[in-house]
């Protein structure tokens, strides 16, 4: 039976809400500085006014050896009327890098007898124009800070840049080295150190934004921490500046966020929050208003009314419930803590057999194996040191099974994936008989994340020889993902044990299945799917999904036709059916032939 998308996932897909844009508030003018579009998008529909600016890109360098480098001109994007802005937040979280393109790096028109660019010359393969740019606008900045503006800051690590002007004039040609800082757009930050964490304590002297700013740590690091600036006071003596107001510190009780106030405006430096955009959407909306409100003329909040001396009646014991609730919940969370650490410890072995060189992986993927119950494993490096011929020996049944062992930087040679094979003729004619089997593993680019490798790393003819040569190929990072099929109960120890013993490249797929079927329409980002079913199921059963060469599993949580709810669906109908897992619809269903009760 057929049935139309519309009526068979009616109640499975939410419906859409159309936003209401606020009133459109011409003050204050406000520059957000390499914040995303869609910060922007969300901050003009609630009626702000809204313009967006860049400090540039960091340029990937094709800097080689003795070559004498690359010109580099500026590319920004600061308004020409900076100065009149009132509010200028700005993100300085490192920015990804984008390729060098010489076209874009030509000066189009010279008027005078004077040009300049900035020189780019190996070792440097990145060129950072951030610094050049962030001491460009010190003078705006100042400003906007001396007419009662204000500068947000997201900050991050501190850094200070060396970099070559090349100035050309009359066909002779001179340098000059400079240094910028990506904090010289003001001097009121002084800086201690880089400094990375996550662990964010409240201060204080944060006052009403406590409980505002205390919402918004969770997932949120620091990458610098400040120092208390000095002042001369009325005496000529140098104290602290009182008009510096500490928002946060990290557990070494150092600054890591502040408001400080200025003769007239006010600079206020927060951590990389991990929301920024609900972020700011408070700040602005709730909370500058208060703090600054000559900025929003337009903004008729009150929040002194949420002052202690003006509580309504029971609103100060709900708001020591709400504190007593957020200590239950910061101690449920450092519990949470302590087991993700243990967590960590206990399986830190899959990351390592990703990481580790051939020295140190020998052990890890030994420690793998005795997980995979494998027995009777000898450590041929630990008996036999001098040897240097196998890494692990192995008896599976009649057989033996000898594997080397690589962790490499790069992909395997053809004499690193066929070395094993020598060893194996040796074992036997030490046995005299043939029943030793041979197998490579190999650690490959481990210095990338294995996502970004090359999968396989194996050449066509290495894959041929290793089939014709009768030896097996393997990446840890199959091992790596042998971990979840089994643990998902997609294939058994057993059966990952056999695969062990074949030929050219190993791969570990589920056996005995029935195809399900693919998917005809997917909504609730794959959740939910509409599919032709190829053989019968039921609610709560597991099915086994196939994208390229991966598996995984996904229980089936509800199935509808016609908008009703069923338990079970037979072969050939159409349903919709919501799962646990998101499907792709290049996904392939598969489902276990027989009745398995690790699938039941």
């Amino acid at each position: 039976m057929i049935f139309k998308k519309n009526s068979t996932v009616k109640n499975l897909i939410p419906q859409k809400t159309n936003l209401i844009q606020s009133q459109f508030q011409e003050k204050p003018k406000i520059l957000l500085i390499d914040l995303n579009e869609e910060i922007k998008e969300t901050l003009e529909n609630r009626g702000y006014n809204i313009s967006i600016g860049s400090l540039g890109d960091p340029i990937i360098m094709p800097n080689k050896g003795r070559e004498p480098g690359h010109f580099c001109l500026l590319k920004y994007a600061i308004p020409d009327n900076l100065h009149e802005f009132d509010l200028v937040i700005l993100d300085l979280s490192r920015k990804d890098s984008v390729p060098y393109k010489p076209e874009e790096h030509v000066h189009k028109t010279v008027q005078g007898s004077k040009t300049a660019a900035y020189l780019s010359s190996y070792p440097e393969t990145v060129f950072n124009p951030r610094p050049i740019i962030a001491s460009g606008i010190d003078s705006e900045i100042q400003q906007i800070l001396n007419r009662n503006g204000i500068i947000i800051v997201f900050a991050s690590e501190y850094e200070v840049i060396d970099y070559k002007l090349v100035t050309i004039e009359n066909f002779n040609s001179s340098q000059e080295d400079r240094k910028y800082g990506n904090y010289s757009f003001t001097g009121s930050i002084e800086i201690k150190n880089n400094k990375f964490g996550k662990e964010i304590i409240i201060d204080k002297q944060a006052g009403i934004l406590s409980d505002f700013l205390r919402s918004h740590i969770g997932n949120s690091v620091y990458e610098i921490t400040f120092t208390h600036p000095s002042v001369l006071n009325s005496d000529g003596k140098r104290v602290l500046d009182e008009k510096f107001f500490i928002l946060m510190r990290n557990k070494d009780d150092e600054i890591i966020s502040f408001c400080r106030y200025l003769e007239n405006g006010a600079i206020i430096v927060f951590p990389q929050i991990k929301n920024k955009k609900i972020f700011l959407v408070e700040l602005l909306d709730n909370f500058l208003p208060s703090l600054f409100p000559a900025l929003f003329p337009y903004h008729t909040e009150f929040l002194w009314l949420n002052n202690d001396d003006y509580l309504l009646p029971h609103q100060a014991e709900l708001k020591q419930k709400k504190l007593n609730l957020i200590k239950e919940s910061e101690a449920a969370i450092s519990i949470i803590d302590t087991h993700i650490s243990q967590n960590k410890e206990k399986f830190e072995c899959l990351h390592q057999i990703l990481t580790l060189n051939s020295n140190d992986l020998v052990k890890k993927i030994e420690k793998f194996l005795y997980w995979l119950e494998f027995e009777n494993i000898r450590n041929m490096d630990e008996l036999k040191p001098d040897q240097k011929e196998e890494d692990l020996q192995v008896d599976i049944d009649d057989n033996l099974l000898v594997i080397e062992i690589k962790g490499l930087g790069g992909t395997s040679t053809d004499s690193e994936c066929s070395q094993i094979n020598k060893i194996k003729f040796r074992r036997s004619e030490e046995r005299g008989k043939f029943d030793v089997k041979a197998l490579y593993i190999v650690n490959h680019q481990r210095f990338l994340p294995p996502l970004e490798r090359e999968n396989p790393p194996f050449k066509e003819n290495q894959i041929r020889d290793a089939l014709n040569e009768k030896r097996g190929l393997l990446t840890t990072w199959q091992l790596f993902k042998l971990y979840f099929l089994i643990k998902e109960n997609i294939i058994s120890k057993e059966e990952a044990r056999k695969k062990f013993l074949d030929f050219g490249l190993i791969k570990f797929q589920p056996l005995n299945c029935l195809s399900f079927g693919i998917p005809e329409h997917i909504y609730q980002d794959g959740t939910v799917i509409i599919i032709k079913i190829m053989t019968s199921t039921r609610v709560n059963e597991k099915l086994i999904v196939k994208r390229g060469d991966d598996y995984f599993s996904s229980t089936i949580l509800e199935i509808q036709v016609n908008q009703e709810a069923i338990n079970l669906a037979t072969e050939g109908m159409t349903v919709g059916m919501k799962l646990d897992r998101q499907i792709k619809k290049t996904d392939e269903i598969l489902k276990k032939k027989f009745c398995d009760s690790r699938f039941s």
